[in-house]
């Protein structure tokens, strides 16, 4: 038996990404972690999905904290990230994709900055690919 698909959705409590949690809750075979800076926001978002047939998972992520060990507790299959503005991600606005790349862990971006959606190029598909087999 499968226990399915693990998704971290970054910004899982705001407005894209919320969406997409109001868009995916109702396949059981989903677990949706609401990620973001604020546990009590992720909880207080979950609490009033009363529908839901995914399971849904407040997730506290920083992405100016550790997050090899963020992302290692939560053990997601595939991350989106939802959050922004990407304008304001600093020095290293690809630390994320770069973490899960480490981890085997899928990415996917619903990036609107043209500057980061190009960057992302840097990060081979096959490199991701290859992380993604090995974890399996």
């Amino acid at each position: 038996m499968t226990t399915g698909l693990r998704i971290l959705i970054v910004g899982g409590y705001g407005i894209f990404g919320g969406r997409l949690v109001e868009l995916l809750e109702n396949e059981p075979r989903l677990t949706l972690f609401v990620g973001g800076r604020s546990a009590a926001k992720a909880e207080s978002f979950i609490s009033s999905r009363t529908g839901a047939k995914a399971r849904l998972i407040a997730a506290a992520l920083d992405r100016d904290g550790n997050l090899d060990v963020q992302l290692s507790a939560i053990a997601a299959d595939l991350v989106v990230d939802a959050s922004g503005p990407f304008q304001n991600y600093g020095d290293r606005p690809y630390r994320l994709v770069e973490a899960c790349i480490r981890h085997g862990i899928n990415y996917l971006d619903l990036a609107d900055g043209s500057d980061f959606v190009t960057g992302i190029s840097a990060y081979p598909r096959s490199q991701s690919l290859k992380c993604c087999r090995q974890r399996r």
